[in-house]
Protein backbone atom coordinates (compact mmCIF):
# COMPACT_ATOMS: atom_id res chain seq x y z
CA UNK A 1 0.00 0.00 0.00
CA UNK A 2 2.64 2.32 0.93
CA UNK A 3 4.22 2.22 -2.91
CA UNK A 4 0.36 3.56 -3.83
CA UNK A 5 0.83 7.05 -2.10
CA UNK A 6 3.13 8.51 -4.12
CA UNK A 7 1.07 7.43 -7.49
CA UNK A 8 -2.83 7.42 -5.68
CA UNK A 9 -2.37 10.19 -2.91
CA UNK A 10 -3.97 9.91 -0.06
CA UNK A 11 -7.12 7.66 -0.44
CA UNK A 12 -8.98 5.77 1.77
CA UNK A 13 -6.77 2.39 1.37
CA UNK A 14 -3.87 4.89 1.81
CA UNK A 15 -5.46 6.33 4.94
CA UNK A 16 -6.70 3.00 6.79
CA UNK A 17 -2.74 1.60 6.22
CA UNK A 18 -1.54 4.50 7.82
CA UNK A 19 -3.85 4.76 10.75
CA UNK A 20 -3.16 1.18 11.26
CA UNK A 21 0.43 1.76 11.89
CA UNK A 22 -0.40 3.91 14.97
CA UNK A 23 -3.75 1.96 16.24
CA UNK A 24 -2.02 -0.28 18.40
CA UNK A 25 0.53 1.59 19.98
CA UNK A 26 -1.60 2.72 22.89
CA UNK A 27 -2.55 -1.03 23.36
CA UNK A 28 1.02 -1.84 23.03
CA UNK A 29 1.94 0.95 25.56
CA UNK A 30 -0.47 -0.08 28.37
CA UNK A 31 0.77 -3.93 28.44
CA UNK A 32 4.45 -1.87 28.71
CA UNK A 33 3.14 -0.08 32.08
CA UNK A 34 1.40 -3.50 33.25
CA UNK A 35 4.96 -5.42 32.89
CA UNK A 36 7.11 -2.16 34.39
CA UNK A 37 4.96 -1.64 37.29
CA UNK A 38 4.64 -5.45 37.70
CA UNK A 39 8.70 -5.53 37.38
CA UNK A 40 8.88 -2.86 39.47
CA UNK A 41 10.80 -1.08 36.47
CA UNK A 42 9.12 2.45 37.17
CA UNK A 43 12.75 3.84 37.76
CA UNK A 44 14.69 2.35 35.31
CA UNK A 45 11.99 3.43 32.80
CA UNK A 46 12.04 7.03 34.03
CA UNK A 47 16.34 7.15 33.67
CA UNK A 48 16.22 5.93 30.71
CA UNK A 49 13.51 7.68 29.19
CA UNK A 50 15.37 10.41 30.47
CA UNK A 51 18.52 9.97 29.23
CA UNK A 52 17.86 9.65 25.46
CA UNK A 53 18.05 13.82 25.63
CA UNK A 54 21.41 13.35 27.01
CA UNK A 55 22.81 10.61 24.02
CA UNK A 56 20.96 12.44 21.44
CA UNK A 57 22.68 16.19 22.36
CA UNK A 58 26.05 13.68 22.46
CA UNK A 59 25.31 12.70 18.60
CA UNK A 60 24.16 16.28 17.88
CA UNK A 61 27.24 17.91 19.58
CA UNK A 62 29.85 15.53 17.83
CA UNK A 63 34.04 15.63 18.14
CA UNK A 64 36.52 17.52 16.43
CA UNK A 65 39.33 15.77 14.62
CA UNK A 66 42.24 16.88 13.84
CA UNK A 67 42.32 15.51 10.57
CA UNK A 68 46.28 16.08 9.55
CA UNK A 69 47.71 14.67 12.47
CA UNK A 70 45.31 11.81 12.41
CA UNK A 71 46.60 11.02 8.94
CA UNK A 72 50.02 11.20 10.25
CA UNK A 73 48.99 8.23 12.37
CA UNK A 74 47.16 6.98 9.77
CA UNK A 75 50.17 6.51 7.24
CA UNK A 76 52.53 5.72 10.23
CA UNK A 77 50.41 2.62 11.12
CA UNK A 78 50.02 1.79 7.40
CA UNK A 79 54.15 1.37 7.18
CA UNK A 80 53.97 -0.67 10.41
CA UNK A 81 51.84 -2.99 9.10
CA UNK A 82 54.50 -3.34 5.98
CA UNK A 83 57.29 -3.98 8.31
CA UNK A 84 55.38 -6.27 10.55
CA UNK A 85 54.48 -8.71 7.45
CA UNK A 86 57.84 -8.35 6.19
CA UNK A 87 59.28 -9.47 9.42
CA UNK A 88 56.96 -12.22 9.57
CA UNK A 89 57.98 -13.48 5.44
CA UNK A 90 61.51 -13.25 6.70
CA UNK A 91 60.41 -15.53 10.17
CA UNK A 92 59.19 -17.98 7.04
CA UNK A 93 62.08 -17.50 4.88
CA UNK A 94 64.79 -18.00 7.46
CA UNK A 95 62.79 -21.54 8.63
CA UNK A 96 62.83 -23.34 5.36
CA UNK A 97 59.45 -22.11 4.30
CA UNK A 98 60.36 -21.55 1.06
CA UNK A 99 57.83 -23.03 -1.13
CA UNK A 100 55.70 -19.84 -0.19
CA UNK A 101 58.18 -17.61 -1.96
CA UNK A 102 57.96 -16.05 -5.69
CA UNK A 103 62.14 -15.62 -7.26
CA UNK A 104 64.09 -13.13 -6.45
CA UNK A 105 64.02 -9.82 -8.23
CA UNK A 106 66.78 -7.02 -7.95
CA UNK A 107 64.93 -4.76 -6.30
CA UNK A 108 64.43 -7.06 -2.62
CA UNK A 109 66.24 -8.68 -0.01
CA UNK A 110 64.08 -11.45 -0.41
CA UNK A 111 61.52 -13.07 -2.90
CA UNK A 112 58.09 -11.78 -2.42
CA UNK A 113 55.65 -14.15 -0.35
CA UNK A 114 52.44 -15.71 -1.28
CA UNK A 115 51.31 -16.63 2.01
CA UNK A 116 48.26 -14.71 2.63
CA UNK A 117 49.10 -13.77 6.60
CA UNK A 118 45.03 -12.74 6.49
CA UNK A 119 43.92 -15.82 5.72
CA UNK A 120 43.64 -18.71 8.66
CA UNK A 121 42.70 -21.60 6.47
CA UNK A 122 46.42 -20.72 4.80
CA UNK A 123 48.17 -20.11 8.26
CA UNK A 124 47.01 -23.12 10.50
CA UNK A 125 48.98 -25.51 8.32
CA UNK A 126 52.33 -23.76 8.51
CA UNK A 127 51.69 -22.91 12.72
CA UNK A 128 51.08 -26.87 12.81
CA UNK A 129 54.35 -27.29 11.25
CA UNK A 130 55.73 -25.47 13.63
CA UNK A 131 54.53 -27.59 16.31
CA UNK A 132 51.73 -25.02 17.43
CA UNK A 133 48.44 -26.56 18.78
CA UNK A 134 45.80 -24.79 16.69
CA UNK A 135 43.39 -27.17 17.72
CA UNK A 136 40.33 -25.80 20.45
CA UNK A 137 36.89 -27.59 21.79
CA UNK A 138 34.03 -25.37 21.55
CA UNK A 139 30.87 -26.91 23.23
CA UNK A 140 32.09 -30.29 23.38
CA UNK A 141 33.20 -29.67 19.28
CA UNK A 142 36.90 -29.94 18.38
CA UNK A 143 37.58 -26.84 15.93
CA UNK A 144 41.11 -25.30 14.44
CA UNK A 145 41.63 -21.57 14.98
CA UNK A 146 44.15 -19.16 15.57
CA UNK A 147 42.74 -16.31 17.18
CA UNK A 148 44.86 -15.20 20.13
CA UNK A 149 42.69 -16.31 23.06
CA UNK A 150 42.92 -19.77 21.96
CA UNK A 151 46.58 -19.56 21.85
CA UNK A 152 47.31 -17.29 24.16
CA UNK A 153 49.02 -19.68 26.47
CA UNK A 154 51.64 -20.39 23.14
CA UNK A 155 52.64 -17.12 22.83
CA UNK A 156 55.77 -17.19 24.82
CA UNK A 157 57.41 -20.12 23.50
CA UNK A 158 56.82 -19.11 19.35
CA UNK A 159 58.64 -16.13 18.16
CA UNK A 160 56.28 -16.89 15.28
CA UNK A 161 52.92 -15.95 17.22
CA UNK A 162 54.58 -13.36 18.79
CA UNK A 163 55.28 -11.34 15.00
CA UNK A 164 51.80 -12.59 14.05
CA UNK A 165 49.88 -10.71 16.82
CA UNK A 166 51.97 -8.08 16.44
CA UNK A 167 51.04 -8.31 12.98
CA UNK A 168 47.21 -8.62 13.53
CA UNK A 169 47.28 -5.76 16.01
CA UNK A 170 48.64 -2.98 13.31
CA UNK A 171 46.79 -4.25 10.87
CA UNK A 172 43.38 -3.82 13.06
CA UNK A 173 44.64 -0.62 14.21
CA UNK A 174 45.17 0.81 11.03
CA UNK A 175 41.77 -0.54 9.34
CA UNK A 176 40.11 0.57 12.26
CA UNK A 177 41.39 3.88 12.50
CA UNK A 178 43.10 4.80 9.21
CA UNK A 179 42.26 6.96 6.72
CA UNK A 180 38.90 5.96 6.45
CA UNK A 181 37.67 8.34 8.90
CA UNK A 182 37.98 11.00 6.34
CA UNK A 183 34.70 9.89 4.86
CA UNK A 184 32.81 10.31 8.47
CA UNK A 185 34.17 13.50 9.16
CA UNK A 186 30.28 15.72 8.63
CA UNK A 187 30.76 18.34 5.60
CA UNK A 188 28.48 21.40 7.26
CA UNK A 189 29.90 20.53 11.15
CA UNK A 190 33.21 19.24 10.26
CA UNK A 191 32.93 17.13 13.37
CA UNK A 192 32.52 13.80 13.55
CA UNK A 193 29.04 12.47 14.89
CA UNK A 194 28.70 8.86 16.13
CA UNK A 195 25.63 7.04 17.30
CA UNK A 196 24.70 4.71 20.32
CA UNK A 197 22.62 1.74 21.35
CA UNK A 198 21.31 2.94 24.62
CA UNK A 199 20.27 -0.09 26.85
CA UNK A 200 23.22 -3.36 25.89
CA UNK A 201 21.98 -6.59 28.44
CA UNK A 202 24.78 -5.27 30.71
CA UNK A 203 23.07 -2.30 31.08
CA UNK A 204 25.77 -0.52 29.13
CA UNK A 205 26.22 1.99 25.95
CA UNK A 206 27.69 0.89 22.65
CA UNK A 207 28.67 3.09 20.18
CA UNK A 208 29.20 3.13 16.59
CA UNK A 209 27.38 1.77 13.11
CA UNK A 210 29.41 0.62 10.31
CA UNK A 211 25.86 1.06 8.24
CA UNK A 212 25.96 4.73 9.20
CA UNK A 213 29.63 5.14 8.66
CA UNK A 214 29.63 6.23 12.26
CA UNK A 215 32.44 5.01 14.61
CA UNK A 216 33.01 3.36 17.94
CA UNK A 217 33.59 6.18 19.88
CA UNK A 218 34.03 4.07 22.72
CA UNK A 219 36.64 1.73 21.69
CA UNK A 220 39.57 4.37 20.48
CA UNK A 221 43.38 3.11 21.45
CA UNK A 222 44.64 4.36 24.57
CA UNK A 223 47.69 5.51 23.39
CA UNK A 224 48.28 9.33 24.20
CA UNK A 225 48.82 10.17 20.66
CA UNK A 226 45.62 9.04 19.41
CA UNK A 227 43.48 10.61 22.14
CA UNK A 228 45.39 13.73 21.48
CA UNK A 229 43.43 14.01 17.78
CA UNK A 230 40.04 14.99 19.12
CA UNK A 231 40.16 18.27 20.06
CA UNK A 232 38.25 21.27 20.67
CA UNK A 233 36.83 24.20 18.43
CA UNK A 234 38.95 27.46 18.40
CA UNK A 235 38.44 29.60 21.36
CA UNK A 236 37.69 26.59 23.18
CA UNK A 237 38.76 24.19 25.67
CA UNK A 238 38.56 20.37 25.73
CA UNK A 239 37.91 18.25 29.18
CA UNK A 240 37.53 15.09 29.99
CA UNK A 241 36.11 13.74 33.34
CA UNK A 242 35.96 10.10 34.67
CA UNK A 243 34.67 8.44 37.84
CA UNK A 244 37.65 7.11 39.77
CA UNK A 245 37.88 3.12 39.96
CA UNK A 246 34.05 3.28 39.41
CA UNK A 247 33.28 -0.17 39.24
CA UNK A 248 35.79 -1.66 41.89
CA UNK A 249 33.54 1.24 44.08
CA UNK A 250 29.95 -0.15 43.24
CA UNK A 251 31.26 -3.51 43.93
CA UNK A 252 32.45 -2.65 47.49
CA UNK A 253 29.49 -0.45 48.47
CA UNK A 254 27.29 -3.62 47.17
CA UNK A 255 28.77 -6.47 48.35
CA UNK A 256 30.03 -4.66 51.81
CA UNK A 257 33.04 -7.10 51.75
CA UNK A 258 35.24 -5.43 55.00
CA UNK A 259 38.68 -6.29 52.97
CA UNK A 260 37.41 -4.16 49.89
CA UNK A 261 35.98 -1.27 52.73
CA UNK A 262 39.16 -1.51 54.65
CA UNK A 263 40.88 -0.58 51.29
CA UNK A 264 38.94 2.55 50.56
CA UNK A 265 38.77 3.43 54.35
CA UNK A 266 42.27 3.66 54.64
CA UNK A 267 42.88 5.63 51.50
CA UNK A 268 45.41 3.02 49.76
CA UNK A 269 45.52 3.65 46.50
CA UNK A 270 46.74 0.54 44.19
CA UNK A 271 43.87 -2.22 44.63
CA UNK A 272 46.51 -5.13 42.20
CA UNK A 273 49.16 -4.83 45.27
CA UNK A 274 46.78 -4.97 47.90
CA UNK A 275 45.18 -8.03 46.13
CA UNK A 276 48.47 -9.58 45.78
CA UNK A 277 49.45 -8.93 49.44
CA UNK A 278 46.19 -10.40 50.52
CA UNK A 279 46.73 -13.52 48.12
CA UNK A 280 50.02 -14.75 48.85
CA UNK A 281 51.12 -15.43 52.38
CA UNK A 282 54.68 -14.98 51.69
CA UNK A 283 54.58 -11.05 51.27
CA UNK A 284 52.72 -10.63 54.77
CA UNK A 285 55.77 -12.28 55.99
CA UNK A 286 58.09 -10.03 54.34
CA UNK A 287 56.39 -6.93 55.16
CA UNK A 288 55.44 -8.23 58.59
CA UNK A 289 52.07 -6.62 58.62
CA UNK A 290 48.47 -7.33 58.42
CA UNK A 291 46.03 -5.99 56.03
CA UNK A 292 44.31 -3.51 58.35
CA UNK A 293 48.20 -1.96 58.84
CA UNK A 294 49.23 -1.52 55.58
CA UNK A 295 50.04 1.85 53.96
CA UNK A 296 50.23 3.02 50.29
CA UNK A 297 54.33 2.94 50.91
CA UNK A 298 54.02 -1.00 51.17
CA UNK A 299 51.78 -1.06 47.99
CA UNK A 300 54.79 0.79 46.37
CA UNK A 301 57.31 -1.81 47.23
CA UNK A 302 55.35 -4.28 46.01
CA UNK A 303 54.77 -3.24 43.08
CA UNK A 304 58.65 -2.68 42.60
CA UNK A 305 59.71 -5.66 43.81
CA UNK A 306 57.12 -8.54 43.42
CA UNK A 307 55.27 -7.13 40.22
CA UNK A 308 54.77 -11.17 38.79
CA UNK A 309 52.66 -11.40 41.98
CA UNK A 310 51.08 -8.35 41.08
CA UNK A 311 50.11 -9.75 38.03
CA UNK A 312 48.69 -12.74 38.82
CA UNK A 313 46.45 -10.37 41.55
CA UNK A 314 45.34 -8.13 38.46
CA UNK A 315 44.52 -10.85 36.25
CA UNK A 316 42.33 -12.97 38.69
CA UNK A 317 40.39 -9.79 39.87
CA UNK A 318 39.64 -8.99 36.24
CA UNK A 319 38.69 -12.92 35.41
CA UNK A 320 36.55 -13.06 38.43
CA UNK A 321 34.79 -9.30 38.37
CA UNK A 322 33.88 -10.68 34.75
CA UNK A 323 32.34 -14.03 36.45
CA UNK A 324 35.43 -16.44 35.32
CA UNK A 325 36.77 -19.02 37.53
CA UNK A 326 40.24 -21.05 38.45
CA UNK A 327 40.46 -22.43 34.63
CA UNK A 328 40.19 -18.32 33.11
CA UNK A 329 42.91 -16.96 35.84
CA UNK A 330 45.05 -20.11 34.86
CA UNK A 331 44.69 -19.44 30.70
CA UNK A 332 45.32 -15.56 31.25
CA UNK A 333 48.64 -15.72 33.35
CA UNK A 334 50.21 -19.29 32.01
CA UNK A 335 50.21 -20.76 35.13
CA UNK A 336 48.70 -24.33 35.64
CA UNK A 337 45.47 -24.98 36.63
CA UNK A 338 45.94 -26.29 40.03
CA UNK A 339 48.12 -23.25 40.46
CA UNK A 340 44.79 -21.04 38.78
CA UNK A 341 42.78 -22.46 40.91
CA UNK A 342 44.47 -21.96 44.20
CA UNK A 343 44.80 -18.05 43.56
CA UNK A 344 40.65 -18.68 43.03
CA UNK A 345 39.95 -19.77 45.87
CA UNK A 346 42.47 -17.73 48.43
CA UNK A 347 40.75 -14.57 46.23
CA UNK A 348 37.69 -15.53 47.94
CA UNK A 349 38.97 -16.35 51.44
CA UNK A 350 40.34 -12.87 51.42
CA UNK A 351 37.18 -11.31 50.34
CA UNK A 352 34.43 -13.38 51.73
CA UNK A 353 32.28 -10.90 51.96
CA UNK A 354 32.22 -10.77 47.79
CA UNK A 355 32.16 -14.36 47.72
CA UNK A 356 28.46 -14.32 49.71
CA UNK A 357 27.31 -11.30 47.95
CA UNK A 358 28.06 -13.44 44.83
CA UNK A 359 26.20 -16.24 45.74
CA UNK A 360 22.85 -14.08 47.28
CA UNK A 361 22.84 -13.18 43.57
CA UNK A 362 23.21 -15.85 42.30
CA UNK A 363 20.42 -17.35 44.44
CA UNK A 364 17.89 -14.92 43.89
CA UNK A 365 18.32 -15.16 39.99
CA UNK A 366 17.58 -18.82 40.14
CA UNK A 367 14.53 -18.10 42.44
CA UNK A 368 13.42 -15.28 40.51
CA UNK A 369 13.89 -15.86 36.91
CA UNK A 370 15.88 -12.62 36.58
CA UNK A 371 18.99 -10.81 37.65
CA UNK A 372 18.38 -8.08 39.40
CA UNK A 373 21.48 -5.27 39.18
CA UNK A 374 20.50 -2.68 41.84
CA UNK A 375 17.63 -1.55 44.11
CA UNK A 376 17.42 1.73 42.97
CA UNK A 377 16.56 1.31 39.69
CA UNK A 378 15.52 -2.25 40.09
CA UNK A 379 16.96 -3.33 36.36
CA UNK A 380 16.53 -6.48 35.46
CA UNK A 381 18.01 -9.07 32.58
CA UNK A 382 15.55 -11.62 32.32
CA UNK A 383 16.06 -15.42 31.60
CA UNK A 384 14.61 -16.52 28.46
CA UNK A 385 11.49 -18.88 28.68
CA UNK A 386 13.87 -21.41 26.60
CA UNK A 387 16.50 -21.13 29.61
CA UNK A 388 16.78 -25.08 30.76
CA UNK A 389 16.89 -23.23 34.72
CA UNK A 390 13.26 -21.54 33.58
CA UNK A 391 12.19 -24.57 31.80
CA UNK A 392 12.75 -26.66 35.41
CA UNK A 393 11.61 -24.21 37.22
CA UNK A 394 8.24 -24.36 35.46
CA UNK A 395 8.02 -27.89 36.08
CA UNK A 396 9.45 -27.89 39.65
CA UNK A 397 11.98 -30.72 38.72
CA UNK A 398 15.66 -30.94 36.70
CA UNK A 399 14.71 -34.36 34.59
CA UNK A 400 17.66 -36.01 33.60
CA UNK A 401 17.63 -35.30 30.16
CA UNK A 402 17.90 -31.54 30.81
CA UNK A 403 20.87 -32.01 33.72
CA UNK A 404 23.80 -31.38 31.68
CA UNK A 405 22.21 -28.22 30.06
CA UNK A 406 20.69 -27.24 33.63
CA UNK A 407 24.44 -27.46 35.31
CA UNK A 408 25.82 -25.10 31.79
CA UNK A 409 23.24 -22.60 32.72
CA UNK A 410 23.80 -22.27 36.20
CA UNK A 411 27.43 -21.64 35.26
CA UNK A 412 26.40 -19.04 32.70
CA UNK A 413 24.41 -17.03 35.01
CA UNK A 414 26.69 -17.32 38.04
CA UNK A 415 28.81 -15.57 35.36
CA UNK A 416 26.29 -13.18 34.38
CA UNK A 417 24.96 -12.52 37.89
CA UNK A 418 28.43 -11.14 39.18
CA UNK A 419 28.70 -9.15 36.19
CA UNK A 420 26.18 -7.61 35.23
CA UNK A 421 24.76 -6.13 38.42
CA UNK A 422 27.75 -3.98 38.61
CA UNK A 423 28.67 -2.86 34.99
CA UNK A 424 24.84 -2.34 34.78
CA UNK A 425 24.81 -0.06 38.23
CA UNK A 426 27.68 1.52 36.91
CA UNK A 427 26.08 2.32 33.84
CA UNK A 428 22.65 3.66 35.78
CA UNK A 429 25.14 5.96 37.89
CA UNK A 430 26.67 7.18 34.79
CA UNK A 431 23.52 8.10 32.96
CA UNK A 432 21.94 10.18 35.73
CA UNK A 433 24.82 12.09 36.20
CA UNK A 434 24.36 12.92 32.36
CA UNK A 435 20.54 13.57 33.22
CA UNK A 436 22.03 15.77 36.19
CA UNK A 437 24.36 18.01 34.05
CA UNK A 438 22.23 18.09 30.93
CA UNK A 439 19.62 19.92 33.03
CA UNK A 440 22.44 22.21 34.11
CA UNK A 441 23.21 23.25 30.70
CA UNK A 442 20.06 24.02 29.84
CA UNK A 443 18.73 25.57 33.14
CA UNK A 444 21.73 27.98 32.06
CA UNK A 445 21.12 28.49 28.50
CA UNK A 446 23.90 26.23 27.41
CA UNK A 447 22.59 24.78 24.58
CA UNK A 448 25.02 24.35 21.87
CA UNK A 449 27.15 26.23 23.52
CA UNK A 450 29.02 23.85 26.70
CA UNK A 451 28.63 20.38 24.26
CA UNK A 452 29.24 16.72 25.76
CA UNK A 453 31.35 15.38 23.04
CA UNK A 454 31.63 11.67 24.09
CA UNK A 455 30.67 9.54 26.27
CA UNK A 456 32.72 6.39 27.24
CA UNK A 457 31.48 4.40 30.28
CA UNK A 458 32.66 5.65 33.30
CA UNK A 459 33.53 9.16 31.34
CA UNK A 460 32.10 12.31 29.78
CA UNK A 461 34.29 14.54 27.34
CA UNK A 462 33.15 17.96 27.22
CA UNK A 463 34.13 21.09 24.84
CA UNK A 464 33.49 25.10 25.91
CA UNK A 465 34.61 28.16 25.51
CA UNK A 466 37.35 28.89 27.38
CA UNK A 467 35.66 31.59 29.67
CA UNK A 468 33.36 28.55 30.84
CA UNK A 469 35.37 25.76 30.93
CA UNK A 470 36.20 25.64 34.34
CA UNK A 471 32.57 26.22 35.65
CA UNK A 472 31.29 23.48 33.09
CA UNK A 473 33.71 20.89 34.11
CA UNK A 474 32.89 21.91 38.05
CA UNK A 475 29.57 21.06 37.45
CA UNK A 476 29.64 17.73 35.40
CA UNK A 477 32.11 16.78 38.52
CA UNK A 478 29.53 17.68 40.97
CA UNK A 479 26.70 16.02 38.59
CA UNK A 480 28.90 12.79 38.99
CA UNK A 481 29.05 12.59 42.32
CA UNK A 482 25.72 13.05 43.11
CA UNK A 483 24.75 10.55 41.08
CA UNK A 484 27.10 8.35 43.06
CA UNK A 485 26.09 9.42 46.25
CA UNK A 486 21.85 7.76 45.42
CA UNK A 487 23.79 4.42 44.75
CA UNK A 488 27.16 4.41 47.12
CA UNK A 489 26.27 5.22 50.48
CA UNK A 490 29.01 3.37 52.11
CA UNK A 491 32.00 4.41 49.69
CA UNK A 492 31.50 7.75 48.05
CA UNK A 493 32.11 7.47 44.62
CA UNK A 494 34.98 10.31 43.10
CA UNK A 495 34.59 12.25 39.88
CA UNK A 496 38.48 13.28 38.49
CA UNK A 497 38.54 16.03 35.60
Amino acid sequence: VRGEIITQGLTDRVLKYASDDIKYLPLIKKKQQYYIKNLNLQNAVTLDNAFVRVLAYIEYCGIKLDWDKWKSKALRDLEQVAICKKDLDMYLYNNGFTRFFLQYDLFSDIPECTLNWNSPKQIIPVFEELGINCTTVEKGEKKKSIDEKTLSDQIPKFEILQLYFKYKNVVKQSSTYGLNWESMINESTKRIHTVYRQIMNTGRLSSGEASRNAPNMQNLPNDEYTRSCFVSELNNSYSAIDYVGQESIVLANFSNDTSLLNFYKKGLTDMHSYVAFLLYPELQKELNKTAEELTNDDLKYIKKHHHDLRNIAKTAEFAIAYGGNGSTIAKNTGCSKKQGEAVYNQYFESFSGMKDYFSKMLNKTLANGYIEYNTITNRKFLLDPKNPIMQCKEIGAIPPELEKDYESAVAEIQRLSQNYPIQGSSADISKLAGVFFFKEILDKGWFDKVKIVNMVHDEYNIEAPDDLIEEATALIVNSMKKAGSIFCKIIPLDADA
